[in-house]
């Protein structure tokens, strides 16, 4: 069985990213958003956590199939962005 790449959920702030913890890579926060079309719009609560990790690592998932790059948050189908991270 192949290991989990996330150790542990260690932190939820007010809008309800979590903070992950994966060994060897850098900290991860994840937002899912239940949008067909992804939108700058939809990053703008990610946007206010960008300052305090700056060396995280930020998702975004979705159902829009278009993979895209929101400044430094990756904003990606659901099921690819699973594997990503």
């Amino acid at each position: 069985m192949p290991s989990l790449p996330i150790a542990a959920v260690v932190a939820w702030n007010l809008d309800t990213i979590p903070l992950l913890v994966r060994p060897g890579k850098p900290l991860a926060l994840v937002e899912i958003k239940s949008a067909r079309e992804v939108r700058e719009e939809h990053a703008a609560g990610m946007r206010g956590f960008l300052d305090d990790f700056p060396g995280a690592e930020f998702f975004l998932l979705s159902q829009d199939p278009r993979p895209q790059r929101l400044g430094r948050i990756q904003a990606l189908p659901w099921d690819q962005g699973i594997l990503a991270i």
